[in-house]
């Protein structure tokens, strides 16, 4: 609470004139999903947590997830589409972009993209469930947001659910990760986490710690937990908190308010 008390006062001062145009953008983002809410269409668990979860969207799904990201340093707005190319099979893609809050300057990098395959579905207080990705990253865009190299990764993700309707989640994954160029490394990177419904259905609240990237060879620690309000089975909204607590290269405190939704094609 005195880190969260220290952080707030110095996060809503001193905003670029050019942040109103990243928050803007979130919010025409926002909007456009808010208009297709009562298109039927079923997503998995996804944004908030950082550690992904062991399922993928529906064949013939669009997914959106986007979300506002405040930091010391940066305001970014992230946004990425997920399709269900299969029933087992999902391809995902992404950017970002922002301001550096000291000079008011834009910043951006895309592409991200991975593939994402469905093994075993988990099944509440039943088997766990078990998914595979890969994916990579282009050092397209302008720094700070620019990917500092070209990068892939791949991890394995488990899901465990527990309770009758699911209202408590196990989730964890297990990866490699390598930079080609211009500083070769690789990594392996691991994350876990727990969420679990709290006060009614519709809420839930996570915590998570995760290590390692796509694009540094550091072990960063990460701690990260928030909350997720769910509108229907095919939208939510949520807000989080993190901060780096090891690693050379650990991450600033930072507070994110994103959504998702999902419709079918």
């Amino acid at each position: 609470s005195s880190l969260l008390a220290e952080m707030v006062p110095t996060w809503a001062t001193m905003l670029p004139p050019t942040s109103f145009f990243i928050f803007l953008s979130w919010l025409v983002t926002a909007s456009t999903a808010c208009a297709v809410l009562l298109v039927s269409g079923r997503s998995w668990a996804g944004r908030p947590l950082l550690t992904d979860d062991s399922g993928v969207v529906e064949a013939n799904t669009l997914q959106i997830e986007s979300w506002l990201r405040l930091d010391p340093t940066l305001l970014y707005q992230t946004a990425v589409f997920t399709y269900g190319l299969l029933d087992k099979l999902e391809l995902a893609a992404g950017g970002a972009q922002g301001v550096e809050r000291a000079s008011g300057a834009y910043t951006f990098s895309v592409p991200t993209a991975q593939l994402k395959t469905l093994f075993v579905l988990p099944e509440p207080s039943g088997r766990p469930g078990l998914a595979a990705a890969v994916g990579g990253s282009a050092p397209w865009g302008t720094a700070p947001l620019q990917t500092k190299a070209w990068s892939s990764y791949g991890y394995v993700a488990t899901s465990f659910l527990f309770g009758p309707e699911a209202e408590f989640e196990l989730h964890g994954n297990v990866g490699y990760a390598r930079a080609l160029t211009p500083h070769r490394f690789a990594a392996w990177t691991w994350a876990a986490a727990f969420a679990a419904s709290v006060a009614c259905d519709a809420c839930f609240v996570f915590v998570e710690l995760s290590s390692g990237a796509a694009d540094t060879p550091e072990q960063d620690g990460l701690v990260h937990g928030g909350f997720k309000y769910m509108l229907s089975d095919n939208a939510h909204l949520d807000a989080t908190v993190g901060s780096g607590v090891w690693g050379r290269e650990r991450q600033e405190p930072f507070a994110t308010l994103g959504f998702m939704v999902a419709f079918d094609l």
